[in-house]
């Protein structure tokens, strides 16, 4: 009853080596499924960080760093159209009117310029939703007449009427050219704070990026870190529950060979594929240990006993010790000598060895009884077929 319940458990909980190993690549698999996702993760957020940072870039290049230089080129027209203005009444009398209608000509230049690059930048203002600057660029744009006209009134009065009319205008020329800096000094403002803005925000992206960085070779190296120890633990366990039972076993099988069959194979408990191998060489141990007595027997009997295997030609495999003892003494009579029958066909007793092959040949025909003679000795023949299991 015992036995049959140890049966039972092991029929109801094998722990084989392959469900073992079915269960390690199961676990190797959800590692490499769970980095994987990690990583993927850690992936995304970088991959979206340093898109962010060149997004921010791009903005900053194709926009505002457009913006801030047309400020300054406002600024530049602004100083221009002062200069030349202001440098005609200054040297009415020493120019000619070729040279007066130049200067006149470059403030114009310089006016078409700044009205030009306001409207240039109150575009990419609005494009991008910046409305302080969009704010100062129609402040500038609609300052900047009143600039001007004033400028080329004076420039007038003093080519016309000389220093005093021209300098009665001069303040006025001051504070439209103040009040055209502000919404100028504004966009510059803006532009500067911006690129401040965005220097800021593409280090704390950039620090984020490099966090992920850190985070991604962190997992990675965890992974290859797990995946190492994995292995090794596989590496061990497999030496030790595997490879080194199974150099046992080997070792037993060559012991069984040569005829030792008092060693302990061990590891008959375990309830997997190598309980089964030692359970099976315990097994062969004990019907070789039946096998060797069973031999003892033939060997110690005073009957001649022969075996010949049709499945081998009907070589001669086996004669017991009686059996050459006794073919020892009519050896003269022999066709071979008694040391060359064994491996020999039993051929070799028979004038027509085919008469006796087709009689064998036909199992119904044994057991088969002869009786013949050898010189002086009459030989009494008895021809059994020996079976396995399977009645072969």
């Amino acid at each position: 009853m015992y036995a049959h319940d140890s049966s039972q458990t092991r029929m109801a909980f094998p722990v084989t080596l392959k469900r073992k190993t079915q269960i390690a690549l199961v676990v190797l698999l959800s590692i490499l499924v769970a980095s994987s996702v990690f990583i993927h993760d850690v992936a995304s957020v970088q991959k979206k960080n340093l898109e962010d940072v060149r997004g921010l870039l791009e903005r900053v290049n194709k926009n505002y760093t457009v913006m801030q230089d047309n400020a300054q080129t406002m600024q530049y027209n602004i100083v221009q159209v002062q200069q030349y203005l202001t440098d005609l009444g200054a040297t009415r009398a020493l120019i000619s009117p070729k040279d007066t209608e130049a200067d006149y000509t470059s403030a114009q230049e310089n006016a078409d310029s700044f009205l030009k690059v306001v409207a240039e930048t109150r575009a990419l203002a609005a494009s991008v939703d910046e409305k302080d600057i969009v704010l100062a660029a129609d402040e500038a744009a609609a300052s900047f007449p009143a600039y001007y006209n004033t400028g080329k009134e004076m420039a007038k009065a003093y080519i016309d009427h000389g220093a005093d009319a021209g300098n009665k205008l001069m303040p006025q020329f001051d504070e439209a050219a103040d009040k055209l800096q502000e919404p100028v000094n504004k966009i510059v403002a803006r532009t500067t704070e911006i690129y401040a803005l965005s220097k800021s925000q593409v280090s704390v992206l950039t620090e984020q990026a490099q966090l992920g960085a850190d985070r991604l070779l962190f997992y990675t190296l965890a992974t290859s870190a797990l995946i190492l120890l994995f292995v090794g633990a596989a590496a061990v366990l497999l030496i030790s529950f595997v490879i080194k039972p199974l150099g046992i076993f080997a070792g037993h099988i060559q012991q069984i060979a040569s005829g030792d069959l008092n060693q302990d194979v061990g590891s008959e408990q375990r309830q997997d594929e190598i309980g089964d191998m030692a359970r099976a060489v315990v097994a062969l141990k004990r019907d070789l240990l039946e096998t060797f007595k069973l031999k003892g027997m033939l060997e110690t009997m005073p009957y001649n006993v022969m075996f010949a295997d049709p499945q081998q030609d009907f070589t001669i495999t086996y004669c017991n010790r009686h059996a050459l003892e006794e073919m020892k003494k009519i050896e003269s009579y022999l066709p071979r000598k008694v040391s060359e029958v064994l491996g020999a066909s039993f051929d070799i007793f028979h004038k027509n060895p085919s008469h006796q092959r087709q009689l064998l040949a036909d199992p119904k025909n044994l057991p088969h009884r002869a009786t013949f003679r050898v010189g002086p000795e009459t030989i009494s023949l008895v021809v059994s077929a020996l079976r396995d299991k399977m009645g072969n």
